[in-house]
This record gives C-alpha cells, structure tokens and sequence, in this order.
C-alpha cells in the first residue's frame, strides 16, 4: 500500500453562538476554505451549544521534491444563514498559519480559535519554525497604547513550574506582534504540556511604568484549562487562540467586545463622543495629534490626552474638552473644535503654512461672480474670492440623495442686485483629505412655530466622485429620537480595516454597512438619522 503524500490534517475548532438557524463557515485562500469566494466556505459542524469543529487537509504541492514547501493559509471565520448568505465575517484582517512540509511530513494541528483575534503573526509550523511538533503556542490579545508593547508585558501565569505556579515573576513571558494600524497587541508564546496533565492557566498583564499587575478577571474557577489534542497515540500541535485579555466587569461593555474603546457620556456628550470617535479612527491625524508636546497648546494636548485614553485605556473621558468647548451638537461641535485646533497649531509654526488639520479636514472654495444682464462688456473680468469650509452644508429637504444635493450645491446660482443679474460659481480649489457633509435636518415646523427634525428619506452612497476625486464613506454619525439636535441621541459608525463597528458612548460593538447607511436615511417609521457623513480619499 502506498504511503499518502505529504500532508497537513488541521482541526479547526471555535465556540460561538451565531444564532438559531444560522452556520459558522470558514472562509479562506485555500481551495478546500473556498479561496475566499464564500459561497464554497468549509462548513462547520456543530453540536447546539455553541461549539464547531471542521477539518482541512493540505498537500504538498509538489510530493517528490526533498525540498521543504511552506504552504501558507489564510482564513477568517463568517456566518451563514439557512440560505447560505453571508450575515456576518469575523473583523480585523485574516489569521494567518504556514506549514513547511518535508518529503515525510504527516502533520496533525489543532486550531483552538477565538473570533476576536486580530490577523497573527505568521506561524511556522515543521522544521526551522517558531513552533515545533508537539509543542503548543497560546495566543492572547489586549489594547494596545501610545507606546506599544513597551508600556506592559503579558505573562502566561498557571499551575505548572514552567508557568510560575501562579507566581506572576516566575511566569512566562509571552513575545508580541502588532499589526500596522491595529488598536490591539497579539501576545504569543509555546510551551510543551504533557497530555496526561490538564492545566489550569490565566493571563496577567504587568506594567513597566509601575509595576502594577492586572489580573484577568474571576476567580481559580474561572481560569482557563487546557489539554492537549490526541490523536491516536499521537500528540497534535495545538494552537490556542484565547480571544481578548478578560476585562475587569466595568469595562467589559467597550474594548472586550471589540478591541476598540468607548468615550463616557459625561453631561449628555453623546453629540461630541461621536466626532471625536470618528477623528480618533482617521489615521494619520490620530498620530499627528498625539505626537503633539507643546504644553502651551491646551486644546491640543486636550484632544490628545482624549486619543491616548483611546489608544490605550479600555474607557476615555471628555470632561476636560468640555470644560473647553462646552456642550455642541455634532455641527457646531466641528465648526468650533478645528478651526481652534489650526490656530494653536499655527501659533507654533511659520507663518501662512498649513497644519495637519489644513491638510486632512479643512478645505478651501473659489467663488466666482460674473455679471450676466445686461449683458456686460467684453473685458469685464470675474469677481472672485476664496471662503474656508470645515463640512459642507447638504441639503436634505427635496433631494432624494448625497449625489442631488452635492449637484445642487455647486450649481451656478443666480442673484439681483438693482437691475443686474449675476451668475455665481462655487467649486472646491484646496481639497481636504477628508470631507465632512453636514445635512441639514432642521427645519422650522409651521404648525408648532418651532424647530424640527426634516425626516424625509435622503440616501448616501458609500463612495463618491466630486471634481474627480473619488471619496469613500467611513464615518457616520446617526440622531435618534428627539425633536432637535440637541435631544435625543447620538451614536457614530465607523468603518475600520474594512469593517463597521458601532460607537454608543462607552458601548462598542460590530456592525454591519447595512446598518451603516441603510437604517439611517430616514423616512416614515425610520427614526435613526445620518446627521453628519465623513468620507476621505
């Protein structure tokens, strides 16, 4: 009987509810995930309590070769409804595993995944790989801060001498990896754990500025337990992703459920949270502020405190914004809080030069003028003058959508002064990286003499094209309930690394572009409305 070719078996195996009726799927570049065409995912299979298992095999590509072959997987985790539509994929980039195949190689792997692990560092199982046959490597995810991985170090803490005995110095170090853009760190470390002995295990996060330790939360019977994977008389290589460093219970509502930080509602700041989200989640202005030292600029080093508490805290907290700026609306609260910004930064600069925030949020318009009855002179040039914008003001009332209003906006108008009339044009000359439009959903209600929401239907899409430039929506903030801005609710959607999440204050929590765009246009029985969009380039 022939010997199989070289080979890979790996045992995926997940424990998630995703609903009654619906199916956990794997989704990844490999023909046997559906090389990311999810309609030919792996299905799961699972025992209704929450637990999926399904199998992979890989061969060797090229089976007589004595030459070691890495075979690289990609994958991430999605869920199916009964009909086989995608409902939801799993955030955060894709997890990646390479396996270097000899001309003998037999593998066995056993993936304990966790749904929230952001993309991992590459992990090469066989010969020359960071993980040996046998071995097992525990992977852990926590937020991360304004200085990375040089602000804390995690140790894996358990009943075992080569885990410290849950002694938190003689623990084992654990190496980190963060991916370019991410808000969390991916901790990682292997060990051997003999089969005939469970352990019991937890994580335990220790700073370098003070030495303070911070234990994952619940008592020795909540602590994690593990055993290794047996096949036959054969030990798998166990991977165990653990998901997210288990919060203490007043903080579990934001970054454990997604990585990402919430901002307190202090004084009903729902209005400014939103924005501020929004700001904090625009890469490249994030850094530009926070790398910002000049204590003189107070409203700066304000914001940039706020961002490092996002960066790094699992809750930030805007009293002392407020404290600046008082209570806005989304609106005033962006017309007040930028330009404020360029000018304590350009306090600090050379004259007539652009800040940061010139470059990424504030634009410029070139109006123009030109007399067209009676007709004028031949030589008679255009007046013209240049007007800065923070968000351009849409018209919501009478348009169906973003593309009618934005059409309506740069339309030449017409004005009369005496018995001339003049043609005026409007076009954008300075394009920010960033375009904030703010819909005017206000509008005066003649019936009850007072202002009130304009509730018609008004669609956006998710990209753009103004003067050429092709823009995509990232940021969303949504009005709910209330009469007026300054009542009801408000919550942000945000688009990250290709996902949505939904921003409630300190709540955080995936969404979906469904959710983002489509729930909230508006109309009869819709009360959630876009209030303010943010597309960039």
């Amino acid at each position: 009987m022939e010997n199989p070719p070289p080979h890979i078996t790996i045992l995926f195996s997940i424990t998630l509810k995703c609903g009654v009726g619906n199916q956990l799927a794997i989704l990844g570049d490999h023909e046997s995930l559906g090389s990311f065409n999810y309609e030919d995912a792996l299905r799961m299979e699972g025992n209704g309590k929450g637990d999926w298992t399904a199998y992979c095999v890989a061969h060797k590509r090229r089976p007589n070769s004595e030459e070691p072959e890495d075979i690289d997987i990609q994958y991430k985790y999605i869920i199916l409804d009964d009909f086989g539509r995608l409902v939801r994929s799993e955030g955060g980039g894709h997890h990646v595993l390479r396996i270097r195949l000899t001309s003998s190689s037999s593998e066995q792997i056993h993936i304990r995944d966790s749904i929230h692990v952001l993309r991992s560092p590459t992990i090469t199982i066989g010969p020359g790989g960071n993980l040996k046959s046998g071995q097992t490597m525990f992977l852990i995810q926590s937020p991360s801060s304004l200085y990375g991985a040089d602000a804390h170090e995690m140790i894996l803490l358990g009943n075992t001498d080569d885990l410290g005995s849950w002694i938190p110095s003689k623990g084992k170090k654990m190496k980190s990896y963060t991916p370019i853009g991410a808000t969390t760190i991916l901790w990682y470390t292997s060990l051997v754990v003999d089969p005939s002995s469970p352990i019991k295990y937890k994580y335990v996060m220790i700073s370098k500025r003070n030495n303070s330790i911070q234990h994952e939360d619940g008592d020795d019977e909540q602590d994690r337990t593990y055993s290794p994977t047996l096949f036959g008389d054969n030990h798998w290589t166990d991977i165990c992703f653990d998901g997210l460093f288990r919060a203490p219970p007043e903080f579990k509502e934001g970054w454990a459920a997604t990585g990402y930080s919430g901002l307190r509602n202090t004084f009903a700041s729902c209005s400014i949270n939103t924005v501020l989200q929004i700001m904090f989640h625009t890469s490249g202005f994030r850094e530009a502020i926070i790398k910002q030292e000049e204590e003189e600029m107070e409203l700066v080093q304000t914001v940039s405190n706020i961002f490092q508490q996002l960066d790094y805290e699992t809750v930030g907290d805007v009293v002392e914004l407020i404290q600046l700026l008082g209570m806005e609306d989304p609106h005033e609260f962006i017309d007040l809080l930028l330009p404020k910004l360029k000018d304590e930064l350009s306090s600090k600069q050379e004259k007539d030069t652009d800040t940061f925030v010139d470059d990424y949020f504030l634009g410029k318009y070139l109006v123009s003028s030109v007399q067209t009855e009676p007709t004028p002179s031949p030589d008679q040039e255009p007046t013209t003058y240049t007007q800065d914008f923070t968000g351009i003001s849409i018209k919501v009332e009478g348009f169906d959508n973003l593309k009618q209003s934005i059409d309506h906006h740069f339309a030449p108008s017409f004005e009369s002064a005496g018995n001339k009339v003049f043609e005026q044009t409007t076009k954008i000359i300075k394009r920010p990286k960033v375009l904030i439009f703010q819909l005017a959903r206000l509008g005066f209600n003649e019936a009850t003499c007072s202002i009130a929401r304009i509730e018609n239907r008004f669609e956006y899409p998710t990209s753009l094209e103004i003067q050429e430039v092709k823009y995509s929506l990232y940021g969303v903030v949504v009005h709910i309930g209330g009469a007026t801005p300054m009542e009801g609710h408000y919550i942000a959607f945000i688009q990250i690394s290709g996902l949505w999440y939904k921003f409630d204050d300190e709540f955080v929590e995936m969404s979906s572009e469904e959710e983002a765009t489509l729930n909230n246009y508006g109309g009869v029985g819709h009360p959630a409305l876009a209030y303010v969009l943010f597309y960039r380039e």
